[in-house]
């Protein structure tokens, strides 16, 4: 790897982390309007996902990155916002339990808003940014992103530490890469990461109603149609 895309990580890797820790540490009491608590166990703060959005533009001003195209909505407005709503429509069907007494379906409907901004902060930078920078075949690619998406989340200072916990993490974060990364590669869109990460944030961290399975797989069928057919057929029109 060139010293200059080494550096060029490092640089992002600091501004990401250093932004989203203040977020983690010192946030202002008048900010917790922009903290979701539901189900009485879990805790978003959403502003922490800028960490990876302001280090991209940062990033991208000081190295001056004409490789980074991956454009929101890639070549196709429609398909990238019906990949975007299939898990959303996914988590409001499902519903949410919160402690504020709210339908479960309105209250998920707030549950994906807040998810949705936390996690395109993320994705500008992950797969906005230093998935296109790093240049390597997509397994060296899914592997460095994967390890700075995964030490950008201070999992091992902030939660009990488990060294069995940590690996697992860090390689779901690597797989979810490759997987991410062939998805943008085929659609061109950032709208589709945002779809496959919102997915596993939400789905891994709401208490899932009995027969929740039945919804989660026709999502992943519908998706995987989407996916065969992005540049084919009708929906090559699309």
């Amino acid at each position: 790897m060139e010293k200059k895309i080494r550096l060029n990580l490092l640089v992002y890797f600091s501004i990401a982390t250093l932004v989203s820790f203040l977020f983690r540490h010192f946030t202002p009491q008048w900010l917790d309007v922009f903290r979701l608590p539901y189900g009485g166990y879990y805790g978003l703060n959403m502003l922490v996902g800028i960490g990876p959005l302001i280090a991209a533009i940062a990033s991208g001003a000081m190295f001056r990155n004409s490789r980074v195209t991956l454009r929101f909505w890639g070549n196709s407005v429609v398909k990238s916002v019906v990949f975007l709503l299939i898990p959303i429509v996914t988590v409001v069907y499902l519903g949410v339990t919160n402690k504020e007494s709210i339908d479960p379906h309105l209250f998920a409907l707030k549950v994906s808003g807040m998810w949705l901004l936390y996690i395109i902060g993320e994705e500008f930078g992950w797969r906005g940014y230093i998935q296109q920078v790093v240049r390597a075949n997509d397994y060296i690619k899914s592997l460095i992103v994967g390890i700075i998406w995964y030490l950008w989340h201070l999992s091992f200072i902030y939660v009990y530490y488990s060294p069995i916990k940590e690996v697992l993490f860090v390689l779901v974060l690597m797989i979810g890469s490759f997987l991410v990364l062939k998805v943008t590669e085929r659609t061109g869109s950032l709208a589709t990461a945002v779809a496959l990460h919102f997915s596993f944030s939400v789905l891994t961290n709401i208490r899932l109603p009995e027969r929740s399975y039945i919804a989660i797989i026709f999502m992943c069928l519908c998706w995987i149609v989407l996916y065969i057919f992005w540049n084919k057929g009708f929906l090559k029109r699309l």
